[in-house]
């Protein structure tokens, strides 16, 4: 299976222009961006995707839940049916995948996942046993973002800051802050631009502006009573 070349997908998910303003942001070279922040800020742009987009642009929430739902139960169950195996055909299935498809067996310490040989006191697992639980306890982490009641529009405006403050703290040299004036009655502020051109590919795929200045505000300030 080929890996996901983040520094693609980043400049995928950003036009050049957004990538550079997110590197002045941030205080750093454009070429010198980590791979974590990448990493970080297009797995955000996706989830900010499939959270805003409208219904003319994909499933509902309702439908994704369910899909998600549906992948945490398959591979739940392919890893309870390898557990179950007995040794001999463990041992069987091991060398016919090594056969057919190479030596993808890594040595790992998991008292959780089935163990298919010894060697030397090191307890051995097929490298796709890992890769599958890995699969399920995202399928069950991103289900959440879609409950089936699913959050109000305010709920999922705090979610994004809340993701974004994350991403801000863990890679900017500076606090996040508001500047309001009064004069042309505007609030900007840097982490108010890295929220807006971090969910610019939200924006383009639900048609419609996403307004997060109150919820940035509630969130660095503290809620008001209005």
């Amino acid at each position: 299976m080929q890996e996901i070349n983040i520094s693609e997908e980043y400049d995928k998910v950003f036009t050049v222009v957004e990538r550079r303003k997110l590197a002045d942001l941030l205080k750093a070279p454009i070429n010198r961006l980590s791979d974590d922040f990448k990493y970080d800020i297009v797995h955000f742009a996706w989830l900010a995707e499939m959270t805003f987009r409208s219904k003319d642009n994909g499933p509902t929430r309702k439908q994704t839940r369910e899909s998600l739902k549906d992948i945490e139960k398959r591979t739940q169950a392919l890893l309870t049916a390898l557990s179950d195996l007995d040794l001999t055909s463990r041992r069987a299935l091991q060398e016919e995948a090594i056969r057919q498809f190479g030596p993808y067996i890594i040595a790992i310490e998991d008292s959780n996942a089935p163990e298919f040989y010894s060697d030397y006191g090191k307890r051995r697992y097929f490298a796709w046993i890992v890769h599958l639980k890995q699969i399920h306890s995202s399928a069950n982490r991103t289900s959440e973002r879609f409950r089936k009641s699913g959050p109000s529009a305010n709920a999922d405006r705090q979610w994004t800051v809340n993701e974004l403050l994350k991403i801000w703290r863990t890679y900017a040299k500076q606090e996040p802050k508001l500047s309001y004036n009064r004069r042309t009655r505007r609030t900007t502020g840097p982490f108010l631009e890295f929220c807006e051109i971090a969910l610019g590919p939200a924006v383009k795929a639900g048609g419609k502006a996403i307004n997060l200045e109150r919820a940035i505000r509630d969130e660095l300030y503290g809620r008001v009573q209005r």
